[in-house]
């Protein structure tokens, strides 16, 4: 009768593990800071697209109230929680009366939000 012995060392040591181990987690870390830049971004681009929406919107209202439809050369400010819809953004449109005598008129919108951090400005001029 013949013993056959189990020498078999086709398995992985203990170092082998641990490196391949370590070599992983630096992969998932990587992975979790990419994922952590993505969603700052996507929610830095929300931002911007909503402050850009209510700045078009204040901008549309003067383009529809027309060149004598606008109020005097006065800044309307719209603090923050004024808008309803809208409390972390803070609006304040600018009108200027740049020449009556040809009738022009500047209006400057800009939306601030994050403690005035960020901020979206609009510029048009209105004419007769």
């Amino acid at each position: 009768m013949k013993v056959c012995k189990l020498n078999n060392e086709n398995g992985f040591t203990m170092v082998e593990l641990m490196i391949a181990i370590v070599i992983i987690t630096l992969g998932m870390f990587a992975v979790m800071s990419l994922v952590v830049v993505v969603i700052r971004g996507n929610s830095n681009s929300d931002n911007m697209t909503t402050a850009t929406i209510l700045a078009q919107d204040r901008m549309e209202d003067a383009k529809r109230l027309g060149y004598a439809g606008l109020p005097g050369p006065i800044p309307v400010v719209e603090g923050y929680g004024s808008m309803t819809a809208h409390p972390l953004y803070r609006r304040v449109s600018t009108i200027t009366v740049d020449d009556p005598f040809v009738g022009m008129t500047s209006v400057n919108v800009e939306v601030f939000w994050d403690s005035d951090n960020h901020s979206v400005a609009l510029d048009t001029i209105i004419a007769q």
